[in-house]
């Protein structure tokens, strides 16, 4: 896969959690997948499972890639969220 094509990857995943299509999502991660967070790496089923749970905690919750850099492995993706307590 190309770096174009594995930023677009990307781009997507965030794009199906934007939309609240959380079931797509899974056919994005990889098996093995692992994601590294600022609280610890975490499996391709904990960051869906987690990621899935803000979007229903916090209804309003939007998240912005702020750079993609998709040159190399890892691929870093920092970003920023905000959203609202939905009660």
């Amino acid at each position: 896969m190309s770096v174009e094509e594995n930023k677009e990857v990307v781009r997507r995943f965030y794009d199906f959690f934007q939309r609240k299509e959380f079931d797509a999502t899974n056919s994005l991660v990889a098996p093995g997948f692992i994601s590294h967070r600022t609280t610890g790496d975490m499996s391709g089923d904990q960051l869906l499972s987690d990621t899935t749970a803000i979007f229903k905690a916090f209804p309003d919750t939007t998240i912005s890639i702020e750079h993609l850099i998709g040159e190399g492995d890892p691929r870093p993706c920092p970003e920023e969220g905000a959203g609202k307590d939905g009660g």
